[in-house]
């Protein structure tokens, strides 16, 4: 027999906080940026925040969590493409074709590169600022 029984303390919702910790909004950029990559857009989750920006991949069912440099946003994505894209206006700075969908964060070693990115192919990439491999 199935338990029909609700608890009224489950379904009640916490008081929002004005405040925002910093993973919080990490972790929110993060979805941004792979949600914009899909062509959704989670905004309304971060308090009202306009971007400056929005990018979107038509080929790019979903993406890597982005990467913030002086120059560039970094971001891999399941078009098995890594892309550096400028901070200022968000036009692609290079596009890098791996052989697999890309998952995970890249890597900046510094603001003068070189970025890393790591395939689904198995193969890690080293790729120089103007996005050569190195």
């Amino acid at each position: 027999m199935q338990n029909n029984h609700t608890d009224e303390a489950a379904n009640k919702t916490a008081p929002r906080s004005t405040e925002v910790s910093r993973r919080r909004a990490l972790g929110s950029l993060a979805t941004v940026g792979s949600l914009a990559i899909a062509g959704c857009s989670s905004l309304p989750q971060l308090g009202g925040v306009e971007p400056q920006w929005v990018r979107e991949f038509d080929d790019a069912s979903g993406a890597s969590p982005p990467v913030v440099t002086a120059d560039h946003v970094l971001v891999g994505a399941q078009d098995k493409a890594f892309y550096a894209l400028d901070t200022e206006s968000g036009n692609t700075q290079f596009r890098y074709e791996t052989g697999g969908p890309i998952e995970a964060a890249p890597t900046a070693a510094g603001e003068s590169g070189p970025y890393f990115v790591h395939s689904t192919d198995g193969d890690l990439y080293a790729v120089d600022t103007d996005g050569r491999l190195q």
